[in-house]
């Protein structure tokens, strides 16, 4: 179910049908109530412009999301124009999991999209003392340049 319905999401085709699979992938038989699925379900509500019923999906989502879960879903706003929500997002994610690399890692990502970039300057470098490895850490020290040219990392 949840394949077919990502097919669907991804081609933009069929998409009431792919929110039904989507919701058959939670709820059906075997279905199965996870972060991925319910962020499935609430893409499908997104590509069909109920943003209202998407919020609220990623809400429940949210409860069992991982650090980088919240980081990606709130870049996913970000994309979408939505920077006060993903703001919102980032700021969960800061509460629950405090001071660790993919929430700082975020947040870095939110400030920059609201223009505010020496917020997004001190994530940022809160960020690269936590990478979790040199590529991430090179990909941060790059971010951290052109936040401090003062642009958004986010374009």
């Amino acid at each position: 179910m949840l394949q077919a319905a990502n097919y669907c999401l991804n081609k933009n085709i069929n998409l009431e049908e792919a929110l039904a699979w989507s919701v058959r992938a939670i709820n059906g038989f075997q279905g199965q109530k996870s972060f991925i699925t319910l962020r499935n379900l609430a893409n499908a509500y997104d590509k069909l412009k109920r943003t209202t019923q998407a919020d609220s999906t990623m809400d429940e989502a949210l409860l069992i999301a991982t650090a980088n879960q919240y980081t990606a879903y709130g870049r996913q706003l970000i994309t979408q124009k939505r920077a006060d929500r993903a703001m919102e997002i980032f700021t969960a994610s800061q509460k629950r999991y405090g001071d660790v690399w993919g929430v700082n890692n975020g947040l870095m990502s939110g400030w920059s999209a609201k223009g505010e970039f020496k917020k997004a300057i001190m994530y940022a470098e809160k960020a690269i003392t936590q990478a979790p490895n040199d590529a991430a850490k090179k990909q941060l020290e790059g971010q951290l340049a052109k936040l401090k040219e003062g642009k958004d990392i986010n374009q």
